[in-house]
C-alpha cells in the first residue's frame, strides 16, 4: 500500500517492503519526520548536508529517499530494507542511495551521521563503535527514534562511544539524540561478537542477533526431537537461521548434508558463517541473504527445511512472515521433503501447515512450545 510522506524536503509516496495487502503500516515513522524537519532548521541554522551524509537503519528508504540529492549511504541489516530502499527511490525517480551492510567499512570521514535507534541496545552499541572511527570533531550526529525506543541505556551508549549526547523533546512520541563527537574520548571495547556453547558446538553472535548468549528453549526442543535418521536430509534449509544452530545441528549428525543458511538479516547470517566456520572449518555452506526463500533457492530441491519462525513483523505481532516461509518451504521441497517448524503452542501453526501442505502432525510439545512436521507429497 502507497502512503505519501510529507516533510519539508517535499511529497514523497512510499511502500514498505514486502508489499501486502490492505497492510495499514507505513513506511516511515514520526522519528524520520522529526530528523527530516530537523535538519532543514531554520535560516539560521541549516545543517550543512554538501558533505558526507550516512543514514544507519532507514527501515524501508523514507530518509534516503528524501534526502536522495545529497547522495547519502545507507547502512542497512536488512535485505527487506534493500528492497524497499531501492522501489521507493525508483517509485519517486531519485538516484539510488549508496548501500553497505552493518559489516561493510562506512565511507570516511563522516560529516553528518543520523542513526535510527535499533530495538537492541547491543545492536547500537555495536553500531556505533563500528562508526566511531569515521567520525571526527565537526561531524554532526543524530539519534532518531520513539520514544519507547530512547531510554537512558541508549544515552549511555552514545556518550560513552561518541561525546556528551542530550535529547530533544518529544513530538508525536519521537525523540532525537544530538552527540558531539569527543576526539579525545576512549571507548570501552566492543563486546560484540559474542560466543557461547551447545551440544558440542560453539556459536558466535553478533549483535541483535536473536539468542544471543543462550540457546532458547523452542530452538532445543526442536533440535531435541529432529529424527536421528531419515530417508532424506542430504540437502538442507536452514529458514530464518539467525546464528545457524539448527543448521549446525543437523550438520554435525548428517556429515554428508549441505545445508544453506537463509536469513534476511546480514548480521545474523555472519553469525551463522562464523559460526559455521568455527565448528567445520572450510566444509561446504551456503548463505543467502532473502526476503523470501523461493527467490534463491531452487523449487523442488530440498529436503528438508528447519523453521523457528518469528511472530512479529516490526512493530506489530503477526503471523505473515511464518506464512511466507511455510509457502515458500512447500514450493522449494522435493515431493517427500520435510518441514520441521518450532512455535508457541498458541500461534496455531497447525492449521496454516494443514492448509498449505494438506498434512501437519506433531513431533513433540511442551506447555509452551510445540514441534511440528508436515510433508510434501
Amino acid at each position: 500500500m502507497t502512503q505519501t510522506l510529507s516533510v519539508p524536503q517535499g511529497q514523497f509516496p512510499l511502500k514498505r517492503h514486502p508489499v501486502r495487502p490492505n497492510d495499514q503500516l507505513r513506511a516511515w515513522d514520526a522519528a524520520d519526520e522529526y530528523v527530516l524537519e530537523h535538519l532543514v532548521g531554520d535560516a539560521d541554522a541549516t545543517i550543512d548536508l554538501r558533505g558526507s551524509i550516512v543514514i544507519v537503519n532507514d527501515a524501508f528508504g523514507a530518509l534516503a529517499t528524501a534526502l536522495a540529492p545529497f547522495a547519502p549511504v545507507l547502512i542497512t541489516d536488512s535485505e527487506n530494507g534493500r528492497l524497499a530502499a531501492e522501489g521507493n527511490a525508483n517509485h519517486n525517480s531519485v538516484n539510488l542511495p549508496q548501500l553497505r551492510s552493518s559489516f561493510e567499512s562506512p565511507p570516511e570521514p563522516i560529516d553528518v551521521l543520523v542513526v535510527k535507534i535499533p530495538k537492541s541496545d547491543g545492536e547500537l552499541v555495536d553500531l556505533l563503535h563500528r562508526l566511531r572511527p569515521s567520525l571526527h570533531a565537526e561531524t554532526i550526529v543524530i539519534g532518531a527514534g520513539m520514544t519507547k525506543r530512547v531510554h537512558q541505556s541508549t544515552i549511555s551508549a552514545f556518550e560513552s562511544i561518541i561525546g556528551p549526547t542530550t535529547s530533544s523533546l518529544a513530538r508525536k512520541k519521537a525523540r532525537l539524540l544530538f552527540s558531539r563527537v569527543d576526539p579525545d574520548l576512549v571507548p570501552p571495547a566492543n563486546p560484540w561478537p559474542k560466543t557461547w556453547n551447545y551440544g558440542g558446538l560453539t556459536l558466535t553472535n553478533h549483535a541483535g542477533v536473536f539468542s544471543a548468549e543462550r540457546i532458547d528453549p523452542g530452538t532445543e526442543l526442536l533440535i531435541t526431537s529432529l529424527p536421528d535418521e531419515m530417508a532424506t536430509g542430504d540437502v538442507v534449509v536452514d529458514l530464518g537461521c539467525g546464528n545457524g544452530l539448527l543448521g549446525l545441528a543437523w550438520a554435525k549428525r548428517h556429515p554428508n548434508a549441505m545445508v544453506t543458511f537463509a536469513d534476511e538479516s546480514y548480521r545474523a547470517l555472519r553469525s551463522a558463517e562464523h559460526s559455521w566456520e568455527g565448528n567445520f572449518g572450510d566444509r561446504p555452506a551456503t548463505f543467502v541473504a532473502v526476503d523470501r526463500l523461493v527467490n534463491a533457492v531452487a523449487r523442488d530441491s530440498v529436503d528438508v527445511v528447519l523453521n523457528n519462525p518469528p511472530f512479529h513483523a516490526d512493530r506489530s505481532r503477526s503471523d505473515v512472515i511464518a506464512w511466507d516461509m511455510f509457502i515458500d518451504s512447500f514450493a522449494v521441497l522435493r515431493p517427500g521433503g520435510e518441514l520441521f517448524v518450532v512455535g508457541n503452542r498458541h500461534l496455531g501453526y497447525h492449521a496454516k501447515l494443514k492448509k498449505i501442505f494438506g498434512n501437519s502432525e506433531v513431533v513433540t510439545s511442551t506447555k509452551k512450545f510445540v514441534v511440528l512436521r508436515s510433508w510434501r507429497r
